[in-house]
């Protein structure tokens, strides 16, 4: 979930307890088996707090996409030579999609979290050791009604 460093610690500090909200790719708490294996894996082996985001994630997961050229480069000019409409499953599960015009947009689900008191039931996670984590208040998913209508013109490269 977006959040700067010490944000956390300061909403905690305010004690602003599921006052603050955030909007992103997803948050530490979901009920998504392989995000919470990797995450709590990740947290385990270096102590992060927070974890990565799911965007950077994603962007890893697009990167392992099979080619659908030959080439296996990742430099700039092959990839925009070869990338097409695709899609698959998000970091944080749902489908995410990019754009048959252009693959400059990119569609997956959103996550509307509130930060606050940890309940351990839903909340295995917590944000800079403070005791507080992201409760999921609701999820946005990708859908054609959220795809919005681009004007980008991608110039691919020769």
């Amino acid at each position: 979930m977006p959040a700067a460093p010490a944000a956390p610690t300061a909403v905690k500090q305010a004690n602003l307890n599921h006052q603050v909200f955030a909007v992103g790719e997803g948050i530490p708490n979901l009920d998504h088996p392989s995000s919470q294996e990797f995450e709590k894996a990740i947290r385990a082996k270096y102590d992060l707090q927070p974890v990565l985001s799911a965007r950077r994630q994603r962007n890893a997961d697009v990167l392992r996409l099979p080619p659908t050229r030959p080439s296996r480069s990742i430099r700039s000019k092959v990839c925009g030579r070869r990338s097409k409409a695709w899609s698959f499953e998000v970091f944080d599960g749902g489908k995410g999609a990019s754009c048959a015009r252009t693959i400059t947009s990119f569609f997956q689900p959103m996550y509307i979290a509130s930060l606050g008191r940890a309940d351990r039931k839903r909340s295995r996670f917590d944000e800079e050791k403070t005791g507080w984590g992201w409760k999921l208040v609701a999820k946005i998913d990708t859908t054609p009604q959220t795809m919005l209508p681009t004007t980008c013109k991608m110039d691919r490269p020769n």
